[in-house]
């Protein structure tokens, strides 16, 4: 194809038109997937005024309009991604601007110093490299005061921080050595906290503590560090500027954009495309900022399985739609309260859960879906702020978060786990968490799943952070379309569960639902690149797996109940007294008696030792004993769960017991859907 280079323009804030007809304005390096390329009559390139951005107007042939509003629909994405993400900027001029005492050149921040109060002076000291005080911030409530600082790095790349203030009034040292580790030259870290103290800019912002969603009177923006504010177009003259604030300035934990909307749709999602695990994953991305446009709870889910199987690769597909970087399950409570809030409205991508000790994994993961930490208190009695979060999790490990939590002598409840939805990372296709490699093969043309986890570990490294801010856009410009298509495809989604399905399976089966229509709402947005339905399959097939690894329909916790029930008359049949036995034996700590009944065994329990002993820790026994009953694993009464039986041993009088029948011994689904026996 014909190029040529044409006369620099500056960018302006929307995608221009360009000459009516078949001309298209899209990114330089922007992907037009095929078999478009063949339709394309030529190229001209377009340079921004910095010539840092770079563009092509792409003439298509002339009887392809729909080609045309194709490319310039997706174009539109493409470009408000990149606007929105300008992360290297050149150093604006600088001219000395003096403070009293404090002087700001070019080259550095100065202090003036006199002599034994005499009138001559010497030389200003050096105390740190350029350093602007560009604004104070403060909350919508007046408090929460911050400093907004400006500085580059040596390799010229912008850093914009709003420090709390209190960092100024403490003895630690933690506000110059967050400069110093981004780059600011520092010849007196002490000087340094004093010139930041003593300047006090005219201009103020508007700072809020975590990322995500903020309505701030009569808008609503999306914050994402370290300084990209989506919606932010329609701040009038009279408003202030919104800002991220945090208490440590710490860039490893903040996304990084690398690669165009273009290049992530091309080496990332589309890959994606026949592996469900994958499509779901990103898909579990796109849905965290719907939670609060929605209203829904936190939560997340658990891939589990062997190792090398994948599960990380999934991780950092998903991780990749936001940029972030993977977060570890090795660390304190504190620490990952921070980390949640740090991912408010985004997703957490937390990897390997046998690294967080057994005995605390199920509480972490309750609180993670509870969306609030701990109350503290701070210094001098003083309550610290409390960290509160809205976001969506994606975990892996080998083991379920249940087993791992049994490890440490814990169960875990049902509440638990509807919080963390545990998912099989085996697809069944032989390839681990694979069903498509896209040709991936060993040398001896057998498939490689390691070879395709490779090259997905690579393409999410290099294009990063993209498609997150896109879609938000997406959800800013039309919410209300947005909405109404979520509830939508949640609505029929749900819709198919059977009537029986218990509150736990519907909680769950709308997360699912969430999943799969957010990534239908990305695609309609164009950002993913795939074909329509795509996303809701793949929630789907993941849901109806996680279905059938549950033997009914039913609350998880009674699942357990029955399970233990099982696990408790096979290991202690000794503890039974045999009531067919003529000749009656010593019974060590016994729990109850064994009879024959018909082709099988009765084993009756006095209630009091049902609830301590078979039902400890599964909750209220007595829902334990109805679903016993609804399963078919109870003789029950006309009038009660319990019967009446003599025992010789015990007198004369008959006593009540829980006849446990030996089907739930056989019976390997614990499922009827018969009614009260």
């Amino acid at each position: 194809m014909p190029a040529q280079p044409s006369n620099h323009m500056t960018l302006p804030a929307k995608l221009p038109d360009t000459a009516k007809g078949p001309w298209v304005l899209v990114p330089r390096d922007f992907v037009i997937p095929p078999p478009e390329p063949a339709k394309i009559a030529s190229v001209t390139f377009v340079f921004d005024e910095d010539q840092s951005v770079t563009f092509l107007v792409v003439e298509t042939i002339l009887d392809d309009s729909d080609l045309s509003a194709k490319l310039r629909d997706m174009a539109e994405v493409e470009y408000s991604s990149r606007i929105n993400s300008n992360e290297r900027r050149s150093p604006a001029p600088r001219t000395a601007i003096s403070y009293g005492l404090f002087e700001l050149r070019p080259d550095g921040v100065y202090k003036k110093e006199s002599q034994d109060g005499s009138d001559s002076e010497e030389p200003p000291k050096f105390i740190c490299s350029w350093l602007e005080v560009t604004a104070l911030s403060r909350n919508e409530e007046g408090n929460e005061w911050g400093t907004v600082l400006t500085w580059h790095d040596p390799d010229h790349r912008e850093h914009v921080w709003s420090a709390p203030r209190s960092l100024l009034v403490n003895q630690k040292t933690d506000l110059v050595e967050a400069l110093a580790r981004r780059g600011l030259k520092i010849a007196s870290p002490k000087e340094v906290k004093q010139y930041v103290n003593y300047v006090t800019p005219g201009k103020r912002m508007l700072n809020v503590p975590r990322t995500g969603w903020h309505d701030l009177k009569d808008r609503r923006v999306f914050v994402l560090p370290p300084d990209l504010i989506i919606g932010a177009t329609a701040v009038r003259e009279d408003e202030e500027h919104v800002i991220f604030q945090s208490e440590a300035y710490d860039s490893d934990q903040r996304p990084v954009h690398s690669g165009s909307l273009g290049d992530w749709q091309s080496n990332v999602a589309r890959l994606c495309v026949g592996n469900d695990l994958l499509v779901f994953s990103t898909c579990a991305a796109f849905a965290a900022p719907t939670l609060y446009i929605l209203g829904k709870d936190s939560g997340g889910f658990h891939l589990h399985g062997d190792s090398s199987m994948g599960k990380t690769t999934a991780l950092r597909v998903a991780a990749s739609v936001w940029g972030y970087p993977m977060q570890s399950w090795r660390t304190t409570d504190n620490a990952l309260e921070d980390t949640a809030e740090r991912h408010n409205d985004v997703l957490l991508a937390l990897d390997e859960l046998s690294e967080i000790d057994p005995a605390h994994a199920a509480k972490v993961a309750y609180m993670l879906g509870n969306g609030g930490g701990k109350d503290r208190m701070g210094q001098h009695g003083v309550a610290q702020r409390k960290r509160h979060w809205r976001l969506l999790f994606l975990s892996t490990g080998e083991v379920t978060l249940s087993d791992h939590s049994e490890a440490g002598g814990l169960k875990t409840k049902a509440g638990t786990e509807v919080r963390m939805v545990n998912l099989d990372a085996d697809a069944g296709a032989g390839m681990g968490l694979f069903q498509a490699l896209y040709d991936i093969e060993n040398h001896d043309g057998k498939p490689n799943p390691a070879g395709f986890a490779s090259l997905l570990k690579s393409s999410t490294e290099k294009y990063r952070g993209s498609a997150g801010p896109a879609f938000v856009e997406c959800v800013i410009k039309n919410e209300h379309e947005v909405t109404r298509d979520l509830n939508h495809w949640i609505h029929d989604f749900v819709a198919t569960l059977p009537p029986e399905a218990s509150g736990e399976i519907s909680r769950v089966a709308e997360r699912f639902a969430l999943v799969g229509a957010a990534g239908e709402v990305a695609t309609k947005a164009k950002i993913t690149g795939w074909k329509p339905g795509t996303a809701m399959r793949a929630a789907s097939w993941c849901f109806q797996r996680w279905l059938s690894g549950r033997s009914s329909t039913g609350s998880s916790d009674l699942e357990k109940a029955i399970s233990g029930i099982r696990r408790f008359v096979m290991s202690n049949e000794s503890r039974f007294e045999d009531l067919d036995n003529p000749v009656p034996r010593q019974i060590s700590n016994r729990v109850g008696f064994r009879k024959t009944v018909g082709d099988g065994v009765e084993y009756l329990v006095p209630p009091e030792t049902f609830k301590t002993e078979l039902c400890k820790g599964y909750g209220d026994s007595k829902k334990v004993a109805q679903e016993l009953d609804r399963r078919g694993h109870l003789r029950r009464g006309e009038t009660r769960l319990q019967v009446q039986q003599k025992i010789a041993s015990l007198g004369k009088r008959p006593i009540w017991f829980y006849a446990i029948q030996s089907s739930i011994l056989t019976d390997g689904s614990d499922a009827t859907d018969s009614g009260n026996h």
